[in-house]
């Protein structure tokens, strides 16, 4: 079964307003897919998102979200999230 498969790497960023916190969320750094991907194992199968640090100045949480789309079969948006990791590597 063939898939097409998109990764997005996120880090979680707080925006403040006049000092105070105004709200925070995951956004998208980078994002890769790949089509037409085989079932099964092999580094030709993979999908790797990646982002070089700018500073490791603070510690930022990092995650990837997921989405496979198998052809020919219906699916719904639903997207997989891998757990976060807290990594000293800032995009700023």
């Amino acid at each position: 079964m063939k898939a097409t498969v998109t990764v997005e790497l996120q880090r979680y960023n707080c925006y403040y307003s006049n000092g105070e916190l105004n709200y925070c969320r995951y956004e998208t750094i980078r994002s890769r897919s790949k089509s037409r991907l085989w079932s099964g194992g092999g580094s030709s199968n993979r999908v790797a998102v990646h982002y070089y640090c700018a500073t490791n100045a603070r510690e930022v949480s990092w995650r990837a979200r997921i989405d496979v789309d198998l052809e020919g079969r219906w699916d719904d948006s639903t997207k997989w999230i891998d757990g976060k990791s807290d990594l000293w590597c800032s995009t700023y």
